[in-house]
């Protein structure tokens, strides 16, 4: 996530979290790939809330993305 995160910020894309709580993702994220896999149990507390911030800037996101290409085509940013 935190190389995600990293390209993201190569192309001028603010991320509204630090990659320390990204890290802190990362066993979710293997999860979803390997759904077979163990994970060390995270915390619960905070979660939730670093999800829903970066789920809200995610979807402001795609809306603003989806403007500038119904406004100007998708080949122009």
């Amino acid at each position: 996530m935190v190389k995600l995160a990293r390209l993201l910020g190569d192309q001028g894309i603010v991320l509204p979290v630090k990659e320390e709580q990204l890290r802190r993702l990362n066993p979710f994220a293997v999860a979803f790939r390997y759904d077979d896999m163990e994970i060390a149990p995270v915390a619960q507390e905070g979660m939730t809330s670093l999800i829903a911030e970066i789920r809200r800037w995610a979807e402001a996101e795609v809306r603003a993305a989806t403007k500038r290409e119904e406004s100007y085509g998708p080949d122009e940013h």
